[in-house]
């Protein structure tokens, strides 16, 4: 049994009616004129830290949901870099992977960015992100903002490594299992979780505080 730590300050916009939730740091709502085409934006940076003994990986990450009809999605991020998810799927240029799928009538843009270092996601950040969709007649165009809802600040990057203490790395135990870990002191953590994949590959998210 093997085990990752994460520590994320993460961030979504929902551009939706709906009222979904996930089990993130912060979680503000901004309900756009694009709204016809796009359901939910889901943006991240933070700090993978793997098992034990690994480097940590810088991460950003930002996806959509939108009407299927969608037949381009750019962005525009707050370092004022350009990027376009192409519809297409799986695809990688460089530390940059990109995804689009459909399921159920709802297409799901993904990009990904990993990075061994900070100075790796200068491209992105905190901030307004503009975002442009091509639709049928036309086009639309909508800002949001990658940041503490309500202001013009931004989301404090969590710092504090996590250490799990318990069970050891690699171990076998039985079930059931206790978990434990170093107690997370981060001012900038606003949550702690625990996340679990069994052999099926099936994910739970625990929240723990």
């Amino acid at each position: 049994m093997s085990f990752s730590a994460r520590l994320f300050g993460s961030h979504r916009s929902v551009l939706d009616k709906h009222t979904s939730l996930r089990l993130e740091q912060l979680e503000p709502r901004v309900l756009l004129s694009a709204a016809t085409y796009i359901h939910d934006i889901e943006l991240s940076q933070g700090i993978n830290y793997g098992a034990p003994g690994d480097s940590p990986t810088y991460e950003f990450g930002i996806s959509f949901e939108t009407t299927t009809n969608v037949t381009a999605l750019r962005f525009t991020t707050a370092a004022d870099e350009p990027f376009e998810i192409p519809k297409l799927p799986d695809q990688q240029n460089g530390n940059i992977e990109t995804s689009y799928d459909e399921e159920g009538g709802t297409g799901y843009w993904e990009l990904d960015v990993e990075s061994p270092n900070a100075q790796g996601l200068a491209d992105f950040g905190d901030g307004p992100y503009t975002i442009s969709i091509d639709r049928p007649g036309g086009s639309e165009q909508t800002l949001v903002w990658f940041g503490v809802p309500g202001g013009a600040n931004f989301i404090p990057q969590p710092t504090q490594r996590p250490i799990i203490t318990a069970p050891v790395n690699n171990g076998v135990v039985g079930s059931p299992v206790t978990f434990r870990w170093d107690r997370c002191t981060d001012a900038n953590s606003a949550m702690v979780f625990l996340e679990v994949e069994d052999r099926t590959g099936t994910r739970w998210l625990r929240p723990m505080a």
